[in-house]
């Protein structure tokens, strides 16, 4: 999990990517909103289906972005 005051913060689990919490933190700090920097940093992740991550802003606005994989 990352704190950055006056940001927000992001949680990751699964085979997580310890590069998605500083992406998500970045965009939030540059204005986005929390489920804006969720989608964008998703859209450029490799096996986007193993990754499951939760931003909350300073706003307090959520995103939840997480892949269930069918056999």
């Amino acid at each position: 999990m990352l704190l950055q005051a006056g940001v927000g913060v992001v949680a990751s689990q699964n085979v997580t990517d310890p590069s998605l919490g500083p992406k998500v933190l970045d965009f939030m700090a540059r204005g986005a909103t929390a489920s804006e920097a969720v989608e964008i940093t998703m859209r450029t992740v490799n096996h986007k289906e193993y990754r499951q991550v939760l931003a909350v802003d300073a706003q307090l606005r959520w995103e939840e972005s997480h892949k269930t994989l069918v056999s």
